[in-house]
C-alpha cells in the first residue's frame, strides 16, 4: 500500500543513495588512514540510515 507520492519516494531512495555513498568515502578514508577497527563501527548509524531509506523507497512507505 502506497501512502507517500512519487516526489517524496524519490526523496528517500536519493537519501538513501547519498548516505550510502559518504558512508563509504567516510570508510575508505578510515581504512588508508588506518583508523582502529572500533571507531569504524561507528558507521553502522549512516549504514542504518542508508538501508532505512532504501527500503522505505522500495515499498513506497
Amino acid at each position: 500500500m502506497r501512502n507517500i507520492g512519487p516526489k517524496e519516494s524519490r526523496k528517500r531512495l536519493a537519501f538513501g543513495i547519498g548516505t550510502f555513498i559518504v558512508t563509504v568515502f567516510v570508510l575508505v578514508i578510515m581504512i588508508a588512514l588506518d583508523i582502529s577497527r572500533w571507531w569504524r563501527i561507528v558507521l553502522f548509524i549512516p549504514f542504518m540510515m542508508a538501508t532505512i531509506g532504501f527500503l522505505q523507497f522500495k515499498e513506497k512507505t
